[in-house]
Order: structure tokens, then sequence, then C-alpha cells
């Protein structure tokens, strides 16, 4: 029927998109950041940056596996709803819910931690929706850098939009954030990236060439958009399509609807 649509409910299962990790630079370096023995004495504090279907959760959740290797960490990975952050108690009251605790404010999450002989990780996905809280966003990262040094503290990700950038005008004197805090940008795939993805999965899904050079070429590395694509071409059995066929089930299937739906993505990355 031509009403099916491609919904995109990110960030895609392990099964359907398993890009190595050590082929993506981000992930390469915060590994050693929040999984070595040694990180120093100050804390990694980075927050993830760049636009819709980029990996960025993805790549959060496949960090947060490793870091929950060491059995002393505590791991804490939320994913923000407009409601956790009316307030700060209702922030701390969230972060609480995930421990399976009351916490109320910060001095609650603590003595939690110490009474478990736990040190906390805390990562924020979608942490845009903060920003529409100044006091509270600008309490949270205050508080973040106060716990630089403390023994309870492994470290924080913060992931969302470029908006995030804006994190420093929250502050009088923007260049406390920044010294506590590292940028870093989600980068779309390489065509190097795309080919050796495709290699992997010769084995079981040998895609005709033309219909590789489409997924790459519709997708311009955006890698939500491109295990989409591949998703949506093996779920229907177009991988050994001949590229015309191919397109044109993409069409009638609504496929470009989808991507136009997320065109402040679409448009990002195709520079328009």
């Amino acid at each position: 029927p031509s009403d099916i649509r491609v919904s995109y409910q990110g960030p895609v299962p392990k099964e359907f998109f398993c890009v190595p990790m050590n082929t993506i630079a981000v992930y390469q370096e915060l590994l050693p950041k929040f999984c070595s023995s040694s990180n120093g004495f100050l804390r990694p504090s980075y927050l993830l940056y760049g636009p819709s279907q980029f990996g960025k959760t993805t790549l959060a959740l496949r960090l947060a596996e490793e870091i929950m290797r060491d059995p002393s960490v505590e791991v804490i990975f939320l994913c923000l709803n407009p409601s956790d952050v009316n307030s700060e108690l209702t922030f701390w009251r969230a972060i609480g819910l995930w421990m399976k605790a009351k916490t109320f404010d910060s001095h609650d999450l603590i003595d939690v931690l110490n009474a478990r002989n736990k040190r906390l990780c805390l990562i924020l996905d979608e942490m845009d929706i903060m920003m529409e809280r100044s006091g509270v966003a600008r309490n949270l990262i205050s508080t973040i850098c106060s716990w630089q040094t403390a023994q309870f503290f492994h470290g924080f990700l913060g992931i969302g939009s470029p908006k995030l950038l804006t994190l420093p005008n929250l502050f009088i004197n923007g260049s406390i954030f920044l010294n506590s805090f590292s940028l870093m940008m989600m980068e779309p795939f390489t065509d190097q990236q795309m080919v050796d993805f495709f290699d992997q999965i010769r084995v079981s899904y040998d895609f005709a060439p033309s219909i590789r050079r489409a997924i790459m070429d519709y997708s311009s590395g955006a890698p939500g958009v491109f295990g989409s694509l591949i998703r949506f071409s093996i779920d229907r059995r177009m991988w050994k399509c001949e590229f015309n066929e191919w397109y044109s089930l993409v069409k009638i299937h609504n496929f470009t609807p989808y991507l136009l739906y997320c065109n402040a993505t679409y448009n990002y990355i195709g520079g328009t």
C-alpha cells in the first residue's frame, strides 16, 4: 500500500547496524577518557553535539556499556523529558528513580553513592530540553564543575543538538564552563566507513553496487538515515534490486517524505 511510512525509532538496533566503533573517531577519543584507570586529577566532562540521526545516542549507549564493565561505577543514562526539568527537584527525583532511590538534591545523590560504595558516571541524552529551563541547566553545570575532583565522581557526558554550544551564555564568566567541559561534534560517516560496513554485512546481504552507491549518496553519511535506508531495503528484500526498481519502491513507500520530515538534519548535511 502507498501509505506505508518508514519511522525512525533510533538508535538503530545492534542487529541491524553494527558499524565497528573503532571506525568512529569521537568514540575512540571518549573511550579511554571514561574507561582508563588513570583519568588524572580532573574527571572527564564532555558535551557531544550534532544534528539528529548522527548516531550520538547509539555511540553513548555503547560507551555506557563499556563503562559499566567497571563494577565500581554507577552509570546513570537518562534521556530527559520536559517533566524532568521543570525544577531542580524534579530533575534530582528523576535521577533517583533511575537509581531506585529517593533523591531530592545533589547531596542525596552523593549519600546514595557513598552508601553503595559507587562512583557516578552521569550521561544525559536530549539535553537540549534542559536549555528551556536555564536555571536548572546552570545549577547542574555548576554542580558538575564542583564535582571535578571528587572521589565519588567518574565523569559526565551530555548529548544534544548544536544548541549546546550556547551553554556558556548561561554564565557571567563563560570561561568557567569552557575550562571544565570539552565539546565534541559528531561527524557524518565517510565514504570509506560506509563501504566497510557494506563489506561487513556482505555474507548475509550482498547489496548491488548501484544500491550501495544510492544509499551512500541519499544518506549523505548521516548514520541514522544510512542505517534506516539499509534496514528499509532489507525489510523489503530490495538489496539485490537494480537502482531503478529500488528507487521506485523507495518513492512508493514514502521514504522521501520521511527525509523531508527530518529536514533539519537533511538540510544540515546537504548544505541547503
